[in-house]
């Protein structure tokens, strides 16, 4: 670490990695295999800027820091690898790690190790930057560029929203300099201060003040007419930019069209966000495991900002919709019950649904799901159920253990059912099985009601390794009976 390449000082960050720092040229032969080189210049006299590159080095005697790093540890370690040459402007989060990293003061070997830290955490705020579309990229002399378009979209929007929104305070002129704090006291504290100091010095030069109210006036009264004028403007911008064709095919190339960026109407911008996102799932056909767009690519097309997508996917995300992780995009989830178990543990704690209601419910479903399993079970799957019954009698005095083995049993039976649907509602039971199961076991004090009920799980479990569905339908149904015939013989009591 710290030897001097090409007047470039080289510090290798880990065998896959190196940084070159500092005024100078670089050796591309000493660079990781297969490598993606980030270039950072912090642009003295041209715009600061970085580029990510997989061929030869651009500006490397510009640089002042150069990112070497293989391509397969960035697949392993990001999930994502660039294509294509990238050219952005650097934004000033980032523009501070690269000062930290070429002027650190530390000495040996504080110094190699603080630089390696800073390099590792400039790749990866890099990587999700651009992952998240959230990067300035160069545009050309003269030209308006991609981004400012969208800007130019966004901005058009907001003033379509909030157009009729009231700019001008409903303000007494009359007081406003006589008695500025009573005039509005939704006026800053320094402008009825020097409303304030104003009238004192009327009142000792005994002047008229008219024509200054009137002036002031005139300022406050060419508020509308210029929002007006900006209003104007920006109908005329977003006009050109629709027409411009190669905004256009830009726009198409992402998968919107210029005209089908809307929200829906009613509800708040970070639910009609969601709808958006749940639409472009599925619109485009997309399977779990499918990787959506940035949250900054939403952001532009929608028109809104980008906290406000970020909120959008944070709630699709907790109701298990998508699969959020930092420094990848957004993939499509798989189906989760964990959302149904939430809701059904909810209700219960808030008494809208007792506990026999659900275990009814339960047992009119397992009921099916035993007999599917009889019919569809592989030898696998079989041998599983088998082995979570006698996992059950060997837990012995250990509830705790003998509950896990209790709600994997009754999951196994269900996944065997080839149900997904049945599967995913049997999980939500699982948190009050998890408080149920014990309690059950409670009542049963002695050896031999405890060596029946592991008897019924015995049994259950043999007519679906035998294929025998009405005898595994009878098996659950004499299962639940045993198990918590109590709860609805409660339940026959009180109707």
């Amino acid at each position: 670490m710290g030897e001097r390449s090409m007047q470039k000082e080289r510090v290798t960050v880990s065998p896959e990695m190196a940084a070159f720092i500092g005024e100078g040229m670089v050796d591309p032969t000493t660079f990781p295999a297969d490598a993606v080189v980030l270039c950072f210049t912090l642009g003295e006299h041209t715009p600061a800027q970085v580029t990510v590159t997989t061929g030869a080095v651009p500006w490397e005697e510009r640089a002042v820091l150069i990112l070497a790093v293989e391509r397969g540890a960035c697949l392993r370690v990001f999930d994502y690898a660039p294509d294509a040459n990238i050219a952005c402007h650097l934004p000033s989060e980032l523009r501070l790690i690269v000062v930290a990293i070429r002027d650190c003061a530390l000495s040996e070997p504080w110094r190699s190790t603080h630089r390696s830290a800073k390099c590792i955490e400039l790749l990866s705020i890099t990587f999700q930057r651009i992952v998240e579309d959230d990067l300035v990229p160069l545009a050309g002399a003269g030209q308006l560029s991609a981004r400012d378009s969208q800007r130019i979209v966004a901005a058009k929007r907001m003033i379509d929203e909030r157009w009729g929104e009231k700019m001008t305070l409903d303000l007494d002129r009359a007081r406003l300099w006589t008695e500025p704090c009573e005039a509005d006291p939704r006026l800053p504290r320094h402008v009825r201060l020097h409303g304030r100091r104003r009238a004192a010095g009327q009142a000792a030069r005994s002047g008229t003040p008219d024509a200054d109210r009137d002036r002031s006036a005139g300022i406050v009264d060419r508020i509308p007419v210029r929002l007006s004028q900006q209003c104007q403007l920006y109908a005329g911008l977003l006009a050109a930019v629709w027409r411009d064709p190669v905004v256009a095919a830009r726009t198409t190339a992402r998968g919107m069209s210029a005209t089908s960026v809307r929200l829906i109407e009613g509800g708040s911008l970070v639910d009609q966000a969601v709808h958006a996102v749940r639409t472009h799932i599925r619109t485009n056909d997309m399977k779990v495991g499918d990787t959506l767009p940035s949250e900054g690519h939403f952001a532009t097309e929608l028109g809104v900002s980008r906290p406000v997508l970020r909120e959008a996917f944070g709630a699709l995300a907790a109701l298990r919709l998508i699969d959020v992780g930092n420094g990848r995009r957004a993939r499509v989830a798989a189906i989760d019950g964990s959302v149904m178990a939430t809701s059904l543990d909810h209700a219960v704690a808030t008494a809208q649904i007792s506990m026999v209601q659900i275990w009814d419910v339960r047992r009119t479903l397992e009921l099916r799901t035993a007999e599917l399993a009889a019919i569809d079970r592989t030898d696998d799957e079989a041998r599983t159920i088998i082995g979570l019954a006698e996992a059950m009698e060997a837990a012995g005095s250990d509830i705790d253990a003998l509950t896990r083995h209790d709600i994997a049993f009754h999951q196994a039976i269900a996944q065997a059912g080839r149900n997904m649907l049945f599967l995913q509602i049997i999980r939500s039971f699982a948190p009050m099985m998890v408080h149920a199961v014990p309690a059950a076991w409670a009542t049963r004090t002695t050896a031999r009601q405890r060596a029946a009920v592991l008897a019924h799980h015995h049994a259950l479990a043999r007519t679906i390794a035998d294929r025998d569905p009405k005898a595994a339908t009878a098996a659950m149904n004499t299962h639940f009976v045993a198990s918590i015939g109590d709860l609805f013989a409660r339940r026959e009591n009180d109707n």
